[in-house]
């Protein structure tokens, strides 16, 4: 099994510098969308990275940052070979920058001298920012979703009008009761984040899960939604928060 593995290990290295000296020949061929009588490329279409662009997990650890892609614009205008020239310090965006732009970016190709277009390498930046606004998740999602009511706002909070998403995590134990909450995300606000705590572990709790037949404990991953304004929540996915205890088990006390 060992050699087995080393040899997966060799064969992926293998591909990787592969990959790396592919993109070396292609940028070695292709010269800077810049000199003497070169039109620069225009972008032809938008390259702003979107809510859809922005990984779930990412938004749920709040990963924001700024990632540096150095790419090659062909002849048509199509992104070509792409690298991260500058991390954002995250794997996930700067993955998710690199297939934004390969696969949705279009530019108006750079010029040569006698105005023929041309082949070159061109850098540009993704910007991973973080809105609040209520996650977009499908009633087949695998997130717990827990669309809060007013009611169950902190009343100092709700007067100051913060808003924001609290991601965390419970432990349940053999017998599916609650026995530890943890934020594994801050909406930012430190009132929000313990009544999400208080109210997951006052309010839920599951089924007995077991292995083999004998109860084990279970972790169970959440979204706690804070808006004051509920009525934003489309309706499919209000119907999933109002339901978000009967997925994976979690019934309300």
């Amino acid at each position: 099994m060992m050699r087995i593995f080393l040899r997966f290990l060799s064969a992926l290295t293998a591909c990787l510098v592969i990959s790396q000296q592919a993109f070396a020949q292609t940028e070695a061929a292709s010269p800077p969308c810049s000199g003497p009588g070169v039109t620069p490329p225009k972008a032809a279409n938008s390259h702003a990275a979107t809510a859809d662009d922005f990984p779930l997990l990412s938004k749920i650890l709040n990963e924001q940052g700024e990632t540096v892609l150095e790419f090659i614009i062909k002849e048509d205008g199509s992104v070509g070979s792409a690298k991260v020239y500058k991390s954002s310090g995250s794997l996930r965006l700067d993955d998710a920058a690199v297939s934004m732009a390969v696969q949705r970016w279009r530019y108006a190709p750079a010029l040569s001298a006698d105005g023929k277009p041309l082949a070159c390498r061109w850098r540009a930046e993704v910007k991973w920012v973080v809105h609040f606004n209520i996650p977009t998740l499908s009633k087949d999602s695998p997130a717990n979703v827990l669309q809060m009511k007013l009611d169950d706002y902190p009343a100092d909070a709700r007067a100051r009008g913060e808003q924001g998403v609290v991601a965390v995590a419970a432990l349940l134990s053999e017998d599916g009761k609650t026995k530890n909450v943890i934020v594994v995300r801050s909406s930012g606000y430190a009132d929000l984040d313990a009544a999400s705590v208080k109210i997951v572990t006052e309010r839920l709790h599951a089924a007995n899960s077991d292995f083999d037949g004998k109860p084990v404990r279970t972790m169970v991953a959440l979204l706690v939604m804070w808006a004051l304004n509920p009525a934003s929540v489309p309706a499919d996915q209000s119907q999933n928060a109002d339901n978000a205890a009967k997925t994976g088990g979690l019934k309300p006390k």
